[in-house]
């Protein structure tokens, strides 16, 4: 029982050793700056560090990857949160969205921040700077609400 238990914890190190071969890709998506979001719209000091802080990693061609993106599995979760979040929103591409899509974003973005969804659990444990107070939720909620689409 005891070399049973032995080769699966074996088998556990080596498959753990093998699928560090399989990693992201890191590169970012081109994008044109002049359509990122805080080029389009006039956005003051505090609602770009919310972004910048608590959304831009996962909703923009800008993401900045921690190191621990180079461990997988882990990496390929963070991989997934990254493209379910540009699908949704990309700030990256806000200047190319037709009015009709930047209506509903705005919608969803107030809908998603008044739920407490945004930011992610998982990505606030390890990123302290995406943690908003309610304070900082109900600037970004009020801003995004004053955008006229």
């Amino acid at each position: 029982m005891k070399r049973l238990f032995q080769y699966i914890l074996m088998g556990i190190a080596l498959g753990f050793v093998i699928i560090q071969f399989f990693q992201i890709d890191k590169s970012a998506p081109s994008f044109k700056p002049e359509n990122d979001f805080l080029a389009v719209e006039e956005v003051d000091e505090r609602t770009q560090l919310i972004l910048k802080e608590a959304c831009y990693d996962c909703h923009s061609n800008e993401t900045v990857y921690p190191w621990y993106t180079s461990v997988q599995p882990i990496a390929w979760r963070v991989a997934e949160h990254i493209e379910h979040g540009r699908e949704h929103l990309n700030f990256s591409d806000w200047g190319m969205l037709p009015k009709s899509e930047k209506k509903h974003a705005i919608h969803e973005i107030v809908e998603v921040m008044e739920e407490g969804e945004m930011p992610l659990k998982d990505y606030t444990l390890v990123h302290a700077e995406a943690r908003l107070t309610k304070e900082d939720q109900n600037h970004l909620i009020q801003f995004v609400k004053g955008l006229k689409y």
